[in-house]
C-alpha cells in the first residue's frame, strides 16, 4: 500500500471514531417531537405493520409529500433493532458522519490534507447542522446525497482518468437524493454547474458530464418506486409532481412564506461559531471572481464552492415556501470555503487570523446570548432548566468565541473545533429541557392510555394531530377538527368515521363507547365553554390534556 492510500485510511479511521463519538453522543436522550420527527417513525412503523412498502401511510392515510426512500431506512432500523428513541435516530447520525467525511474527502481532494480535516470539524460543529443530526428530518439526508453528486461530477471534469467511476457515483447520488426528497436531488445540481459553467466560461463542459451508463443507472435506481406508486395509486402523479414540487415552490399554500432574507439570518445563526468566517470568505471570493480565469486549480475549485453555495441561498430564497432545514445543502460548501479561507488566513500570520474571526465570533455569540435571555422567559421556565447547564453552554459559547484570541495560528484552529465541541455537547445536555417547555412531548399522556386502553376504546385528537401519537399506543387514532397535511389522504379514501369535524365528536363522545380524547389546553377551553361536553379529566401537562367521557 502506498504512503498516500495508508495515510488516507489513518484519518478516515480517525474521522470516523470522533464523528461517531461526537454525532452518536445522546442520540436517545429525548422523546420524539411532533410533528416532523413522529411522522418519520410513524410511517415506517405502519411499512412494518402492513408490509406495504410501496404506497406511504400517515395514520392509516395514504401520504404523497416526500418519496419512500427514508422510510425505507426508517423501516429497515425498526425491523432490526426495533423502535427505540436511539435507533430511529441512527441514519440521521449516520448521513452527518457521511456528510463530514464528504467534505474531508472534498476537501484533501481540492485542496489540501489540512483543509479537509479543517472542514470536516467546522461542518461538524455548526449549530444548525449538529442540530439536524439529531433530529429525525430527510433534509440533513438529501443535502448528503446532493453535496456528493456535486462533489463527485466536479471531480469527474478535473480528473478525466477516472471520469467514468466518479460520474456513476454522481449519478447514483442524485438518483438516491430524488429518492429521497423528489426532483429536487437533479434540479438543484443541474442549476448549480449551469450557473457555475455561465458565470466561469465552463458551460460547454457541463455537457461531457452527460453519460449514459450514468443515466440508465439513474433510472434503475429513480424509476422503480415511482413506477409502483403510481400504478397503485392513479391520484399520485398530480399531487406529488404537481402540487408537492412546482406549487409548493411557487405558492404559499403551505403556510411557509418568510421574507425573501429569511435564510439569510438563518445562515449567520446556523453557522456559530464561525460567523465572523463569512466575511472573509466573501471578500476572498470576490477577488477571485475579479481575477477572472487566471485562477489556480484550488481557486477555480473555491469558485466552484462559491457558486454552490450562492445557487442554492438564491433558490430557496426565492421560493414561496421557506422553512429551516432547507438551507442544508449550503452548508458542505460553506464548510470548505471556511477551511480554505482560514488556513489561507493562518499562513499569513497572527494578524490575519484575528481579522479572519475571533472578535466578531465574540460580538456575534454575545449578543445570541443576550437576545436569548431577553426573549426565552416569554417561551419557558429557566426554573425548570438546570442553572448549571445554563451556564456552563454560555461560559462554552464564549470560551469558544475566544478562543482564536489566545491560539493562532493552525493551533487556534484545533482548539477552537475542541471548544466547539464542547460547547455543543453542553447544548445537547440543555437541549432536551428547552424542546420540553417550547413543545412539550405527548409521550406521558401516551402512556397512560396505552397503560388503560382496551382495543374497543376510541381514541381521538381534537383540533390536532399528535403525530407521534400512534408510535406510543401502537395503533392508528381517530381526528376531529383538522385536516391539513392529511387532507389528500382524506380526500382519497372514504375515512368519515374516522377523520371528521369537531361537531362530529360530540355525539361519540355522548355515546356508549368509552373514548379517549387529546388537545392542546387552549382548544380544550373553547369547546368546554362554548358546548360543556361530559367529560373526566385523566392528565395533562403544560401544553397538553387527555379527557375521556367515561
Amino acid at each position: 500500500m502506498s504512503e498516500s492510500r495508508r495515510e488516507l485510511r489513518k484519518d478516515l479511521i480517525i474521522l470516523i471514531i470522533l464523528l461517531s463519538c461526537f454525532f452518536g453522543y445522546g442520540i436517545g436522550n429525548r422523546p420524539f417531537s411532533t410533528p416532523d420527527e413522529g411522522r418519520y417513525v410513524e410511517i415506517p412503523r405502519e411499512m412494518t405493520v402492513t408490509g406495504d412498502w410501496i404506497t406511504p401511510r400517515l395514520n392509516g392515510l395514504k401520504y404523497f409529500e416526500k418519496p419512500v426512500l427514508f422510510y425505507w431506512l426508517q423501516a429497515l432500523t425498526i425491523k432490526v433493532f426495533g423502535l427505540h428513541f436511539w435507533s430511529m435516530r441512527l441514519w440521521v447520525a449516520f448521513f452527518a458522519i457521511l456528510g463530514g467525511l464528504l467534505v474531508y474527502g472534498a476537501g484533501r481532494t481540492f485542496f489540501s490534507r489540512q483543509t479537509g480535516f479543517y472542514a470536516a470539524g467546522i461542518l461538524a460543529t455548526t449549530l444548525l447542522y449538529y442540530i439536524h443530526s439529531r433530529y429525525i428530518l430527510l433534509d440533513l439526508v438529501v443535502a448528503i446525497f446532493i453535496s456528493g453528486t456535486l462533489v463527485l461530477a466536479y471531480g469527474a471534469l478535473q480528473f478525466p482518468a477516472r471520469k467514468n467511476p466518479l460520474l456513476l457515483g454522481a449519478y447514483a447520488c442524485a438518483a438516491l437524493a430524488c429518492l429521497t426528497k423528489g426532483l429536487i436531488g437533479i434540479v438543484l445540481p443541474g442549476l448549480i454547474f449551469v450557473v457555475w459553467g455561465l458565470v466561469t466560461g465552463n458551460f460547454l463542459r457541463i455537457f461531457s458530464l452527460f453519460s449514459w451508463r450514468g443515466t440508465t443507472l439513474f433510472f434503475l435506481i429513480a424509476a422503480p418506486w415511482h413506477i409502483l406508486v403510481c400504478w397503485k395509486n392513479p391520484d399520485f402523479a398530480y399531487f406529488y409532481f404537481i402540487r408537492e414540487h412546482f406549487l409548493r415552490y411557487t405558492t404559499t399554500m403551505h403556510n411557509h412564506s418568510f421574507p425573501f432574507y429569511f435564510f439569510f439570518g438563518i445562515i449567520i445563526l446556523g453557522w456559530i461559531p464561525w460567523v465572523s468566517l463569512l466575511g472573509t470568505l466573501t471578500i476572498d471570493t470576490w477577488r477571485r471572481l475579479r481575477a477572472g480565469r487566471s485562477l489556480s486549480a484550488e481557486e477555480s475549485a473555491a469558485q466552484f464552492f462559491f457558486w454552490w453555495a450562492a445557487v442554492v441561498l438564491a433558490f430557496f430564497s426565492f421560493s414561496s415556501s421557506k422553512l429551516i432545514p432547507y438551507i442544508l445543502p449550503l452548508f458542505p460548501p460553506l464548510a470548505l470555503l471556511s477551511a480554505h479561507t482560514l488556513l489561507l488566513r493562518e499562513e499569513q500570520g497572527r494578524k490575519q487570523t484575528l481579522r479572519c474571526y475571533g472578535i466578531v465570533d465574540l460580538l456575534i455569540i454575545g449578543g445570541v446570548i443576550g437576545y436569548g435571555f431577553y426573549r426565552l422567559p416569554s417561551l419557558i421556565s429557566f426554573d425548570l432548566i438546570p442553572v448549571g447547564i445554563l451556564g456552563g453552554t454560555i461560559g462554552f459559547a464564549l470560551l469558544t468565541a475566544a478562543c482564536p484570541l489566545f491560539y493562532p495560528g493552525p493551533r487556534g484552529g484545533f482548539v477552537k473545533i475542541a471548544a466547539a465541541t464542547q460547547m455543543l455537547l453542553m447544548i445537547n445536555q440543555l437541549a432536551p429541557s428547552i424542546q420540553e417547555c417550547i413543545n412539550p412531548s405527548i409521550k406521558p399522556l401516551a402512556e397512560i392510555v396505552a397503560l388503560n386502553a382496551r382495543p374497543e376504546d376510541r381514541i381521538f385528537c381534537l383540533d390536532m394531530y399528535f403525530q407521534d401519537l400512534p408510535v406510543y399506543l401502537k395503533r392508528l387514532v381517530d381526528i376531529a377538527g383538522w385536516t391539513d397535511e392529511l387532507t389528500f389522504g382524506m380526500e382519497a379514501e372514504n375515512v368519515a368515521h374516522r377523520m371528521m369535524p369537531s361537531e362530529g365528536l360530540w355525539p361519540i363522545l355522548a355515546g356508549p363507547q368509552r373514548v379517549f380524547v387529546f388537545a392542546k389546553k387552549s382548544n380544550y377551553r373553547w369547546h368546554w365553554q362554548n358546548l360543556h361536553f361530559p367529560h373526566r379529566i385523566l392528565a395533562e401537562t403544560s401544553r397538553d390534556i387527555l379527557f375521556t367521557n367515561k
